[in-house]
């Protein structure tokens, strides 16, 4: 036990390796389970959407990100049974086909590493997450507090390559005990953009039952 306590304070001071490791957790978790509240402005324009999504091991996942956008209705569902994938971006009938290999695991990469609006934009892109999505430049703020949780704060450079080129700063707020992501604040001064997401409601490797990854219906 106590090394690997020891392993965990030197990871924790280690901005690089701390996200690498939260990382890890979010992606590797047999079941995950969160929400998030997303709310941003990019030129005068405000966004805000409501999250919630659940994946489980054997490539099945469901996402949901209903909001708004400039004042327009937006929504992004994504279900995924392991294998077949059905994507409702709100507009007609869902599109559905083979799910690729390692699918779910994908969108969550993005979800953790770049954030959650980004999976409408990427979800059926191809290339891997983490060759779109560069990180870089990390360093470690002060800690702070959320409620009663000590947060680690890591700073880091969010390169992504989206039909357009996006150099973003990001802060991640981390739990520091459960090390699973609390809350992300990315900003972007060259596109006047800014938006902070707050996580609620994570829950690793608990029960979901396979029913919750049932494709709609076809009409």
């Amino acid at each position: 036990m106590d090394a690997i306590l020891a392993v965990l304070v030197l990871v924790q001071d280690k901005p690089e390796e701390l996200f690498a490791a939260v990382e890890r957790k979010i992606v590797d978790a047999k079941t995950l389970r969160c929400k998030a509240k997303v709310e941003g402005t990019a030129k005068g324009t405000k966004s805000e959407f409501t999250g919630e999504a659940k994946f489980k091991s054997g490539n099945r996942m469901w996402f949901d990100l209903p909001g708004a956008d400039g004042g327009k209705g937006r929504t992004c569902r994504i279900v995924c049974d392991g294998k077949e994938r059905s994507l409702d971006g709100g507009r007609g009938e869902p599109s559905r086909d083979a799910a690729p290999e390692g699918f779910a695991a994908a969108v969550r990469l993005i979800v953790v590493r770049a954030g959650w609006v980004f999976v409408p934009v990427m979800a059926e892109g191809e290339g891997k997450p983490e060759d779109i999505l560069k990180v870089s430049d990390f360093k470690l703020a002060a800690d702070e507090r959320i409620g009663e949780r000590r947060v680690r704060v890591v700073e880091y450079t969010l390169k992504a390559d989206v039909g357009r080129e996006l150099k973003l700063g990001v802060r991640l707020f981390i739990d520091a005990e459960r090390l699973v992501p609390l809350k992300r604040e990315t900003e972007d001064a060259g596109l006047g953009m800014k938006m902070s997401e707050a996580w609620s409601d994570v829950v690793l490797d608990g029960e979901i039952a396979d029913a919750d990854f049932a494709l709609p219906a076809k009409k």
